[in-house]
């Protein structure tokens, strides 16, 4: 997903919002502790299009004006922000609207005197959405992110209460045939929020270069955005390509991702996405980013498995969690879980990560993604 840049240009003021933003209370904006010249904190958020035409959008400041993609009418732009950023809507050339973001919500809608009338079931959960959103950081401290309303989900979650905490994952006696090897695999908590956990020695080094080998042939440039949003970003500068399910050495390592996260393979094989390999050569990066988004069924964890070691102590490459502070890179075979969405099914805004440039060397990794379909 695309990851807007920070802005050094001072906050636009409130005026120039051609959308009346959700009130909230004061005492929410000091709780979050995200303000026009304070803390520098990426945040997921949505914008809705209640006009009636399909709508580009831009990225702008005094100087700037960055094209993002297309929004139809009734859709859902999607993308990570900063307080005090601004976007605008144009259409045919002529601007529709703007939305500055603000630390008070994750949800804005850009409306016209007929938006009521066109989306009339749109326009009426809009105004739930928005109440909704009051009422749970009035109960839990948070904002909800992601798509509403959602259920919590049914796939279990490993308990993280304790950064350093570990424990040993392993097979019941009867769970192997004769020809297979028992599963067994320590992990530590590196970070309780958001929730990620390492598995050191997670693929053989025979795996990690048989999924190279089979990756390199089919490389190419990646991109951000989906769809017709899809397009090549400097937010994201590496190689990558996706391997299906039906290699061998792709099966195998679905089978320990689905005991590393206990969870039937069953399900694993069904509700994840094929296996992406990135390829990082130096200099190249992506920036800030979540793996969830803005859809009803979206991504319920992710397993980075990394496929070689660091060139050097300082060759960069580590996966960074933003807001945790906290930064990663195991060596070739380990693997890291992380999950994207909390108990209650909000989407974590806290699992914003990044894929630090290389300075050093190369770095090659993938990604095995599992989605929710509750």
């Amino acid at each position: 997903m695309f990851g807007a840049q920070n802005s050094s240009s001072s906050c636009p003021a409130a005026a120039t919002a051609a959308v009346q933003l959700p009130t909230r209370v004061a005492a929410l904006v000091m709780l979050l502790a995200v303000q026009c010249g304070g803390v520098d904190v990426a945040q997921g958020i949505q914008i809705q299009n209640l006009l009636r035409n399909r709508v580009e959008v831009f990225w702008v400041d005094r100087t700037n004006r960055v094209p993002l993609g297309f929004v139809e009418g009734g859709g859902i732009f999607a993308t990570n922000s900063y307080v005090g950023h601004t976007f605008a809507f144009e259409y045919d050339g002529a601007e529709q609207g703007r939305v500055v973001v603000t630390s008070s919500s994750t949800w804005y809608v850009l409306k016209d005197e007929g938006s009521e009338k066109r989306y009339p079931e749109l326009w009426e959960n809009s105004g739930m959405r928005s109440a909704f959103e009051y009422e749970y950081f009035e109960e839990t401290g948070r904002l909800w992110y992601g798509f509403w309303p959602k259920e919590p989900s049914t796939l279990p979650m490993w308990n993280a209460s304790k950064v350093g905490d570990t424990w040993t994952i392993e097979d019941e006696e009867d769970e192997c045939t004769e020809d297979e090897v028992p599963f067994k695999q320590e992990v530590t908590i590196l970070s309780t929020s958001p929730k990620v956990i390492l598995a050191k020695d997670f693929l053989s080094h025979d795996e990690a270069d048989e999924i190279i080998n089979l990756a390199k042939p089919k490389m190419v440039r990646s991109t951000t955005g989906t769809g017709d949003n899809a397009r090549a970003d400097t937010t994201r500068t590496s190689q990558q390509t996706f391997l299906p399910k039906t290699h061998d050495v792709v099966i195998k390592i679905y089978a320990k991702v689905a005991k590393l996260l206990n969870i039937d393979k069953d399900i694993v094989m069904k509700q994840s996405e094929d296996l992406q390999v990135v390829h990082y050569d130096v200099g190249q990066e992506y920036k800030a980013h979540h793996d969830w988004g803005k859809e009803k069924v979206t991504r319920f964890a992710t397993v980075l498995l990394y496929l070689n070691d660091q060139a050097s102590p300082a060759a960069g490459g580590e996966t960074h969690f933003v807001k945790a502070d906290l930064k990663v890179h195991p060596g070739k075979g380990s693997a890291v879980l992380f999950y994207n969405l909390l108990e209650d099914g909000s989407a974590d805004d806290r699992s914003l990560h990044a894929a630090l440039a290389v300075r050093e060397g190369e770095k090659y990794i993938c990604n095995v993604w599992l989605r929710d379909y509750q």
